[in-house]
């Protein structure tokens, strides 16, 4: 799939509206969420609600992901302290990198995003892969 100019200008849009949304209606819901006490009626609105806001900000979110260009590219490796390294730099945790790896599924090579987890013992989260550690093409978008 092509990111056109056209596709990069709706994204932008989209995140636009996303971000208005949210920033206009997360003050009513925190105060409505703040009741101590409200109807059936009011519990089923705030839960329907707060999945729209959990899934606009995620709409929001890949919006304004798709719209970033690779800043960054090389090996993923992991130093003596622990930490993931990309060019020499120490990624900090929750930090969003792709990674180049084999999907058995589709039986062929991708990119896929995860990110940096862990506390003192730091991790790649969100692949099936428990024990990818370092040594795996990788980029950062920016």
């Amino acid at each position: 799939m092509e990111i056109t100019k056209e596709f990069k200008q709706d994204l932008s849009e989209l995140e636009s509206v996303c971000s208005s949304f949210l920033g206009k209606y997360e003050s009513q819901l925190t105060a409505a969420l703040n009741k101590a006490e409200m109807s059936a009626e009011e519990s089923l609105k705030i839960d329907l609600m707060l999945e729209l806001i959990t899934h606009l900000s995620s709409a929001q979110f890949v919006s304004s992901y798709m719209q970033k260009e690779i800043v960054k590219e090389g090996i993923l490796l992991q130093d003596k302290a622990g930490n993931f390294t990309l060019g020499g730099t120490p990624l900090p945790p929750m930090s969003d990198i792709e990674v180049y790896v084999h999907d058995d599924e589709l039986d062929q090579d991708v990119w896929k995003r995860v990110f940096i987890g862990g506390g003192s013992e730091k991790r790649i989260c969100g692949l099936r892969h428990p024990d990818l550690t370092s040594g795996v093409h990788a980029r950062i978008r920016g």
